[in-house]
């Protein structure tokens, strides 16, 4: 049976003959699914998907090859998890005699309209704006399923990706941009936030990649800046995948500059790192003058010999397309001209660095990602050190005394007044004292 969905195209509805669903790529990397349709007028029809429904997809019973009900693709789109043209834009794609509620669930058998159900209510309080709106379409606030239809953790946690692609809590980081909206951001947005004017150019940005490329796992809001951790993209034979761990920090008041870091494995830029693995630091600082670049090696990096310059040019020049492919996927970023400066301007060359670690010492990544690595840590200034003695103290939040340590147990060079700490707190005979030091 041939399912047609009454589709718009440039305003005026048309008619999609089939919309299967297919995937971008067949590897744990994968960025997720498309639909592919066809009308009379435009011929073949490409469907784009949020993260969200992707879950959704997968939670419904869906697999590649499958076509998805006409219906639900109508309601899907009108909430905005499907889309066709900019994903910033509400979709104009649902015929006006649409019903929602009636018409999805007569195209769904029960047990797949259960777990619908089922799935949106497994957000709770996390919701992103873009399910808060099927939940009240669909009137699940009042509808009862058994929990065997509800899945255990938010949207099912995509069953595709594993841990991959890193969980996150969506209304955590929907709220600090409806921070960043203030008054301007209504009850009615959906995800990701329109851009209201120039200022939130840089928030709708993050939303967009958030939503359609790769989750964001981490994210600050430190005065004008908005900093946030996802994933790099890379070409391979199966398409654009995700790749190593990347940061971004954007100004909301000077739109045009914007931060981007990357931490690679040594041997394999397209790898992915955990928050302490050994890798090299890439930053490429983008605004109106040329384009910074920075990489960052190990002291004990075997890159960081003079002979073995050549390798490290190819590794720099691999990360440098990673970027590129990010920033293309990455909107409100320009990376026009990006790589012709950074090369011809010698930036490779110019901007090597050595560090003890490229973590600790990283303002971006290493503090997004240092949470899910601390393990419960305190954090302290030093308020008195005597250099003589080689101790100082440490004020923290975390304990009523301040916290004695000692560079003995730290090592590498003396840790003075105004220093930030992460440590943990040892009840020793003299009092609180200070062990497993990081410097901050």
């Amino acid at each position: 049976m041939v399912l047609l969905m009454n589709f718009k195209t440039n305003g005026k509805h048309t008619l999609l003959v089939m919309a299967v669903l297919h995937s971008y790529a067949q590897s744990a990397n994968q960025t997720g699914y498309y639909l592919k349709g066809w009308t009379p007028e435009t011929g073949h029809t490409t469907i784009q998907t949020r993260r969200v429904c992707d879950d959704l997809f997968e939670w419904l019973g869906f697999s590649v090859g499958d076509q998805i009900p006409h219906d639900l693709l109508n309601g899907l789109l009108e909430v905005g998890l499907l889309y066709t043209g900019d994903p910033t834009t509400a979709a104009e794609n649902v015929p006006d005699d649409f019903d929602f509620d009636e018409d999805v669930k007569n195209v769904l058998t029960e047990d797949q309209y259960n777990r619908l159900i089922g799935f949106v209510k497994s957000y709770g309080d996390q919701a992103p704006s873009q399910v808060v709106d099927l939940i009240n379409r669909l009137n699940a606030q009042t509808a009862v399923v058994d929990d065997s239809y509800i899945p255990d953790t938010p949207g099912g946690s995509g069953s595709q990706y594993g841990g991959e692609r890193g969980e996150v809590d969506h209304g955590q980081f929907e709220g600090i941009i409806e921070e960043i909206y203030g008054d301007n951001a209504s009850d009615e947005v959906a995800d990701p936030l329109p851009e209201l004017s120039d200022k939130y150019h840089s928030a709708s940005a993050a939303v967009s990649y958030h939503h359609n490329q790769q989750r964001v796992t981490a994210a600050l809001l430190d005065d004008d800046w908005l900093e946030y951790a996802t994933r790099a993209l890379v070409h391979t034979d199966n398409g654009v995948v995700a790749g190593p761990v990347c940061g971004f920090r954007v100004n909301l008041d000077d739109k045009t500059t914007v931060v981007v870091e990357v931490i690679v494995e040594p041997d394999d830029p397209t790898a992915s790192l955990s928050y302490g693995q050994q890798g090299i630091r890439h930053r490429v600082v983008l605004g109106d003058d040329a384009p910074e670049w920075e990489t960052t090696l190990p002291e004990e990096s075997e890159y960081a010999h003079p002979n073995a310059r050549s390798s490290l040019l190819k590794h720099q020049t691999k990360s440098l397309q990673i970027i590129e492919t990010t920033l293309e996927r990455h909107s409100g970023v320009s990376k026009q001209g990006m790589i012709e400066q950074i090369v011809g301007g010698g930036y490779l060359e110019r901007g090597l660095r050595t560090t003890q670690n490229v973590w600790q010492d990283s303002s971006l990544l290493g503090e997004l990602l240092l949470s899910d690595s601390t393990n419960g840590k305190a954090k302290g200034t030093v308020d008195f050190f005597n250099d003589t003695g080689g101790y100082g103290f440490i004020k923290t939040d975390a304990h009523e005394e301040d916290v004695f340590y000692h560079m003995e147990d730290i090592g590498g060079p003396d840790i003075q007044e105004g220093h930030q700490l992460r440590f943990n707190i040892t009840e020793a005979e003299e009092g609180p004292r200070a062990t497993d030091v990081e410097r901050l």
